[in-house]
């Protein structure tokens, strides 16, 4: 969304905010864990299961929504053998 607003600026005559859009994709990626959730993907692999994510983040958002979980505590890699971006 953002990098698509800052084309559609572009295209209007504004700044070129192009180059910033991963700082500030950076600035709006907040995630809460929501602990229920995370204690039940780490029951499942412990019974073995294989775990797939997927999101509609896209490459950039998914990026800083690990680097923010992993500030709570929560290390995707470690929940996730795989993930769809």
């Amino acid at each position: 969304i953002i990098y698509a607003l800052a084309q559609d600026l572009k295209k209007e005559g504004y700044a070129d905010l192009t180059p910033y859009v991963e700082e500030m994709t950076a600035i709006t990626v907040k995630p809460t864990p929501i602990w229920q959730t995370i204690n039940y993907i780490k029951e499942l692999k412990k019974q073995g299961y294989t775990i797939i994510g997927a999101t509609n983040q896209d490459y950039y958002q998914n990026k800083y929504f690990r680097e923010r979980m992993a500030a709570h505590g929560v290390r995707m890699e470690e929940l996730f053998d795989a993930v769809l971006v």
